[in-house]
């Protein structure tokens, strides 16, 4: 609605009257893009309404209704911190030192098999510890040439099962979501420190990769098949 509008015109120049070295803290939560928008120049808010609208109303998925509200917007999909002109955010600085440190030790000093633990970072990185911001570079740290590949195999062979089970059947959208999530996460995070927060996702995968195995040595009926059979049945007896 209009305060919407009011709220997204409030964020534009709260960043534009950031000068150069200022420092931006941004408290994100989930849904909050919706309380805040301001449209493309030439679009009125009634014209934004109704076509979001229009979209809802046609069981539009929720990456149609982001490609939609981004494409519409000015300050969406990163179009709002993109007009921040200050300094460099020092989260990304770190993190990006981090993984240069990794890779430089796990190259020179424990290829195959890693430090075996974290260690502590100097002080130009906040004393954060080597190995564990980044699923990858944190591997390589840690468990050296040899970690790395023991994740990197199942992920991509488990990602591929849910790929191509979900071209098949809607029995695959749920591994493959979990698995996606997975990939993308790994590279802004390290998903192996975070294990004891994804372990029902990984039992989820499991279950799924079982699933399919079992479907190998005898053929599962697919969703098509699995309603016509429910169908007929239930007409045999009158349901």
């Amino acid at each position: 609605d209009a305060a919407s509008i009011r709220a997204g015109r409030a964020l534009q120049a709260g960043i534009a009257a950031l000068g150069e070295g200022s420092h931006l803290l941004m408290l994100v939560s989930g849904g909050s893009s919706a309380l805040a928008e301001v449209p493309q120049d030439g679009l009125g808010l009634d014209e934004l309404m109704n076509s979001t609208n229009a979209l809802l109303a046609s069981g539009a998925t929720i990456a149609a209704m982001n490609m939609h509200r981004t494409a519409r917007s000015q300050i969406k999909g990163g179009k709002l911190l993109a007009a921040f002109k200050g300094a460099r955010a020092d989260s990304t600085r770190v993190r990006e030192t981090l993984q240069r440190i990794a890779g430089e030790r796990w190259q020179n000093e424990a290829f195959w098999f890693g430090h075996g633990t974290v260690q502590p970072g100097p002080h130009l990185v906040e004393y954060m510890p080597i190995g564990s911001h980044h699923t990858w570079w944190g591997l390589l740290f840690v468990k050296g040439l040899v970690g790395f590949v023991a994740l990197l195999v199942p992920l991509a062979w488990q990602t591929l099962l849910s790929l191509v089970d979900s071209a098949r059947s809607p029995r695959g959208y749920l591994p493959l979501s979990i698995s996606m999530t997975l990939v993308l996460l790994s590279f802004g995070e390290n998903i192996e420190i975070e294990a004891y927060m994804l372990w029902p996702a990984l039992v989820i995968l499991g279950r799924h990769a079982a699933e399919l195995r079992s479907c190998r040595a005898l053929p599962c009926a697919s969703t098509s098949e699995m309603t016509t059979r429910d169908t007929t049945i239930a007409q045999r007896f009158g349901v």
